[in-house]
């Protein structure tokens, strides 16, 4: 993956890819590991030809993000959405279990299940169509079913989501990644588009999440039907998750085959 972006790097510097290019990850630590790397690579490997003197190797930086701050740049007032009210998993998970449910209900549902059926299949499936109980038959994936029975979904939305989760996210003020997909969208805040992308750590991203990344990319402003291949890169592994997603390259690839 880093030998890929270095050379996709060099082509950028020589001019031969014009557009913007942009390579995003989850963990804040692994993308300082990937620039570490990449830099080493642009740098020591003769075939980049870039010395440690050279504009281009100065602005190299700027093309990683993590996914959140990604997200965050394209937001006029970062204030809107606090880092200190970012609601990742192990903050869900120590409210969750510091809260007043009962403690029938989180025996029953660890904070690890009840993340994972909210944030990839009620909020993270399908930004067109929240999953409730009503139409758990007809939107829930067959691998969610698997997971999580019709019944047992019923008591997550009537005892944690409805009283707890929506209440986090809709009176205190803490965000997902998706929330700020949503408001990016719907504020039409969403002013550039990337020639080349790649996407680390697949797996920690939600079907919508890896939704919002595909349709970033210059090239839906195309006729794909004839080809084959276009830049854009999703690389993880799904016994390396942090985030409970379910993640399944299936899914990953079904989606980009439809979009």
């Amino acid at each position: 993956l880093y030998y890929l972006f270095s050379n996709i790097y060099y082509y950028k510097c020589a001019g031969e890819i014009t557009g913007e290019i942009i390579f995003l990850t989850e963990n804040e630590n692994l993308l300082t590991h990937t620039i570490n790397s990449i830099y080493d690579l642009i740098t020591n490997n003769p075939e980049f030809q870039l010395s440690q003197n050279d504009t281009d190797l100065l602005n190299l930086r700027k093309n990683f993000n993590t996914f959140k701050e990604f997200l965050r740049s394209f937001l006029l007032n970062k204030d809107v959405f606090r880092d200190d009210l970012y609601l990742d998993f192990s903050r869900f998970k120590k409210l969750y279990e510091d809260s007043a449910i009962s403690i029938n209900i989180k025996k029953k549902f660890s904070a690890e299940l009840v993340w994972f059926v909210i944030s990839t299949y009620v909020y993270g499936y399908d930004k067109h169509n929240k999953i409730t109980f009503e139409n758990f038959e007809v939107l829930m994936p067959k691998e969610g079913k698997e997971i999580i029975t019709k019944d047992d979904f019923k008591i997550i939305e009537k005892e944690i989501l409805h009283p707890f989760y929506d209440k986090l996210i809709n009176e205190n003020g803490y965000w997902t990644k998706i929330t700020l997909i949503n408001y990016l969208e719907n504020n039409n805040l969403i002013n550039k588009n990337f020639e080349v992308i790649f996407c680390d750590e697949a797996q920690d991203f939600t079907k919508i999440e890896l939704e919002f990344i595909n349709s970033i990319s210059l090239y839906n402003n195309y006729n794909l039907s004839n080809v084959n291949q276009y830049p854009i890169v999703f690389a993880g592994d799904a016994l390396q998750t942090v985030n409970p997603t379910g993640f399944k390259s299936q899914v990953l690839t079904s989606m980009i085959y439809k979009s």
